[in-house]
């Protein structure tokens, strides 16, 4: 499979149910997937986020890929927004500690 920024359900599902499970990193990158992208819930309504890249092509390899410099803050705004939409939630500090 190729990798996602926070895979769905389905995808843990499939990982549990083989013997081995292997990330496809030396394919091409999809622009529009959700290899750097997906959305989350901000107060009942679907918030699409994504990881800033540096200029990337479809033509690039997933494994050649590379995470901006240019927008520092994108964590801090990413994980306050996770705070603000999640705090009250069952096991929040536990899935904190993994993002």
């Amino acid at each position: 499979m190729q990798p996602y920024l926070f895979p769905y359900l389905g995808y843990f599902q499939l990982a549990a149910s083989v013997e081995k499970f292997v990330f496809f990193d030396d394919v091409n990158f999809i622009k529009k997937g959700y290899i750097h992208r997906n959305q989350i819930l901000v107060n009942t309504e679907q918030h699409r986020f994504s990881v800033p890249l540096k200029k990337v092509s479809q033509n690039d390899l997933i494994k050649d890929v590379y995470v901006s410099e240019i927008f520092p803050d994108w964590k801090i705004k990413f994980l306050k927004t996770i705070e603000l939409s999640y705090s009250k939630s069952l096991n929040y500090r536990e899935v904190l500690m993994l993002l």
